[in-house]
């Protein structure tokens, strides 16, 4: 199933993200297919940060993470460093630290021309897009700055 819904995730991740590489500099998308916790992870890149996008086949969840790159590559660690510093957090857990509050979804019902689990997959990356572009100009840029607002007292520590 995972070999099956990774392309069309990756189209969903390009339709709404595709604005990284083509106005911002970011990498063409990096698909990973991890089989063992069924996820796959559509990355972009630029010289400090990446974009990860991720796809939980279980739970058919969508999701965009910020990461700092440490020497290029996705920090080893899920969210706090080794010196207590968040490294990697979820698009709109940044942008709320920073006092954003609209965090509005599209209505599904647009999309009902699509299976159930890519309409959700389309109105999560919408909506991530939306809010990336309207408040998330530092992270487009390749700005740390965005992570100064990242409490690492709080979210999963895992």
């Amino acid at each position: 199933m995972l070999n099956e819904t990774a392309p069309v995730f990756l189209n969903e991740c390009v339709d709404a993200l595709g604005f990284l590489t083509e106005e911002y500099g970011f990498s063409k998308p990096e698909v990973i297919i991890d089989q063992k916790i069924y996820f796959i992870f559509v990355t972009f890149y630029k010289q400090k940060l990446a974009i990860e996008c991720s796809y939980d086949l279980r739970d058919e969840d969508t999701s965009i993470r910020v990461e700092k790159l440490e020497n290029g590559k996705k920090p080893d660690c899920w969210r706090i460093n080794k010196k207590g510093e968040v490294c990697s957090e979820y698009l709109p857990e940044l942008l709320i630290a920073r006092g954003v509050r609209d965090l509005k979804f599209d209505p599904i019902e647009s999309f009902s021309n699509l299976p159930k689990y890519q309409a959700e997959m389309k109105q999560s990356l919408l909506r991530d897009a939306r809010i990336l572009k309207k408040y998330g100009q530092d992270i487009l840029n390749d700005s740390l700055e965005i992570f100064k607002y990242a409490d690492p007292t709080k979210g999963d520590k895992f």
